[in-house]
């Protein structure tokens, strides 16, 4: 593969302290080994865009996250003067142009220990809904319980519900497509137990929140059952939003 030096570069991923000099170092030395002695100048960075998503070293996702809250704000400015238009085209406007910057990548959201990035973003998600859309009785201090109920009505789920309802989407295709890759994640447990995975033991809460650990609770939950029983991926959705608060507050205690 031939890479364009012009947008490749060097970050490390650690919570240690920068010492540029030598990252500078072990760059150059990187691109001697590995690239027919051709010495080629990398620039070290701490965080860097990827597919829309900004990785940064120690793996918060925070800056990523800021960067979504301030597209959607944005989007909210520039459709400040649209108040004279009737409720159902503000309703498909947020579910056209908002909803999919808190869907892309929404995967990563579950694996964030930070819980205050989490909040912040449930309430830039919750202000949205306020500021466009008007909805009585709705607000920044309602559970998720009434968040629900009100939502319910217009099709649209809590920010929670939704991020736990596209992940174990997720991890049902990942069994239904038998992903290579991700399966390798998953231990198949061998003994007479309910369980049909093996849950990684972990002591840290980094581990507590990686996909092998909150993943192999969600198919031992309900999402490998619904394998064997053959479902489709429709079916299963259906399933999924049909009884999605209760699943995710039997499920929630494995993140939270």
């Amino acid at each position: 593969m031939s890479l364009n030096w012009d947008k490749t570069k060097i970050m490390y991923l650690t919570k240690q302290r920068d010492d540029i000099q030598f990252k500078e170092d072990v760059g150059t030395v990187f691109l001697d080994r590995f690239c027919d002695k051709t010495w080629k100048k990398i620039e070290v960075v701490t965080k860097f865009k990827l597919l829309g998503v900004t990785i940064d070293r120690s793996l918060t996702f925070g800056n990523y996250l800021k960067e979504l809250r301030s597209r959607v704000h944005t989007r909210l400015f520039s459709i400040k003067n649209i108040f004279f238009l009737p409720f159902n085209v503000k309703l498909q406007f947020f579910k056209t142009f908002i909803l999919p910057h808190f869907d892309y990548c929404s995967t990563l959201v579950m694996h964030l220990s930070n819980t205050y990035y989490k909040k912040r973003l449930n309430l830039c998600y919750i202000k949205s809904i306020k500021r466009l859309l008007k909805l009585s009785n709705f607000s920044i201090f309602s559970d998720l319980s009434s968040q629900f109920t009100i939502l319910h009505n217009y099709n649209i789920l809590p920010l929670f519900y939704r991020q736990f309802f596209r992940y174990c989407t997720f991890l049902f295709n990942v069994l239904k497509n038998n992903n290579t890759i991700l399966c390798t994640y998953f231990v198949k447990n061998n003994n007479q137990t309910r369980s049909d995975f093996v849950l990684p033991k972990f002591k840290t809460n980094f581990k507590k929140y990686s996909f092998s650990v909150i993943s192999c609770n969600l198919l031992n939950g309900f999402i490998s059952n619904c394998f064997k029983d053959n479902l489709s991926i429709f079916s299963f959705k259906k399933f999924l939003n049909a009884d999605i608060a209760r699943r995710y507050d039997a499920s929630v205690r494995f993140w939270s």
